[in-house]
């Protein structure tokens, strides 16, 4: 027996109602316990002091600072090159094997664990530049690992266009350049802001599941992290990772 389409309508938009209010509900949930647990916590003390004994005690002001700073720096680096990178595929090229190519690495950078970013950042900014123990060498590597990500978004931002906007520019007179930044940019901004918030938020979720050690322990300045306590290096699988890099003496001179 087949059901009348209105009420097929009703029952299919009654699931979809339910569907959305358990997430919603799940969601609520976890914040109530995330709120509860975690406002007793938040002092003054935790929020302006300094982590201690590997993050066991103590508060996490440097772990504030040094995520603003590297995400500062990933992102007035990776902007640009990501944007740039897909202005130049968009509306420069046809398609090619050249624009295959560079596809194609953008989507097979994005799929490279952050760990592995973290040692090629560690042997070419720290040891081979010789920029050291910074957040300068952090946010270089962090700007390699969200830069195929602003790549593809920002594409697929200005792919979604209309064609009919650049037509009417061309038609005023505009040059392509002209057309670029004065039509087709400021249309496709959202979605760019877009993808450069979901690049950035890869590397939070990283954080979360220490895959991003190499942010926390090898970049991290001494006096924005709690990389050094005693006088002596703590990170034990950090070390391990470097030793099996570089056996020997690898560490850089602070």
């Amino acid at each position: 027996m087949r059901l009348k389409p209105r009420i097929e309508e009703k029952i299919v938009r009654g699931f979809l109602y339910l569907f959305t209010f358990i997430a919603v509900l799940v969601l609520i949930f976890i914040l109530a316990v995330i709120f509860k647990n975690g406002i007793p916590q938040l002092t003054l003390d935790f929020l302006t002091k300094n982590p201690k004994d590997m993050g066991k005690e103590g508060g996490i002001f440097s772990t504030i600072v040094a995520t603003i700073f590297l995400t500062f720096i990933a992102i007035i680096i990776a902007t640009p090159l990501g944007v740039g990178t897909a202005i130049y595929l968009t509306e420069y090229t046809e398609e090619s094997y050249l624009t295959k190519i560079i596809r194609f690495g953008a989507d097979c950078l994005a799929g490279i664990p952050s760990i592995i970013f973290g040692l090629f950042g560690f042997i070419l900014f720290v040891n081979k530049l010789k920029l050291g123990w910074s957040i300068l060498s952090g946010g270089l590597t962090l700007a390699f690992m969200v830069l195929p990500t602003i790549i593809r978004t920002s594409e697929e931002a200005i792919k979604s266009v209309p064609q009919t906007y650049r037509l009417v520019s061309f038609s005023l007179g505009s040059t392509r350049w002209q057309a670029i930044t004065r039509v087709v940019l400021p249309s496709a901004v959202p979605g760019i802001v877009t993808g450069i918030i979901l690049s950035i938020g890869r590397y939070f979720h990283c954080r979360q599941c220490s895959e991003n050690a190499y942010l926390d322990f090898f970049f991290f300045p001494n006096y924005v992290s709690a990389f050094l306590y005693n006088g002596q290096r703590r990170n034990f699988y950090a070390q391990g990772l470097w030793n099996s890099c570089c056996p020997g003496n690898c560490y850089p001179d602070n």
